[in-house]
């Protein structure tokens, strides 16, 4: 492609991150000098802290990969050891808890309910109109309620 810089294969900064891809799934990647290094994604009990692996792998020292933990809406980390020793850590990250709230007292509403089909084709067809949606919903979000009689909720 003309005009556009590819991204650099490496940074030059040691790091590794953990992503929550959806319950069951974590998305890590890192950068960690260049020798080939062990990857370990361990379970943090939150109570006690203590860790438990639940996947590890050997891995280059960059890279990327999919981690599949056994129970969803738990807390997990990442680390990445050498060798000789050096280790790296990640974030910890929770996972979804993979099943339908138990919550039944929250008051569930839908956007359809709170704003009008025009608004949305506005905002999809008007040079500007992303800003000016924006602050409309943070301050519909501010009251939580449309307006009687504005077309912005049920019975308008």
């Amino acid at each position: 492609m003309h005009g556009i810089d590819e991204l650099p294969a490496r940074y030059g900064r040691d790091q590794i991150t953990l992503l929550t891809r959806d319950p069951e799934w974590l998305f890590a990647f890192w950068e960690f000098g260049s020798e080939p290094a062990r990857l370990e994604v361990v379970h943090v009990d939150e109570w006690s802290g203590a860790l438990t692996p639940v996947f590890h792998k050997d891995v280059d020292a960059v890279g990327s990969c999919y981690v599949r933990v056994p129970v969803a809406g738990e807390v997990y980390a990442a680390r990445l050891f050498r060798a000789n020793g050096i280790r790296l850590e990640s974030n910890t990250v929770r996972t979804p808890p993979g099943r339908v709230s138990d919550r039944q007292d929250a008051a569930w509403a839908a956007v359809r309910e709170l704003v009008a089909w025009e608004d949305f084709e506005l905002l999809a067809t008007s040079p500007g109109a992303v800003g000016r949606r924006a602050r409309w919903f943070e301050q519909l979000g501010a009251s939580h309620s449309a307006p009687r009689g504005s077309g912005h909720g049920p019975g308008n």
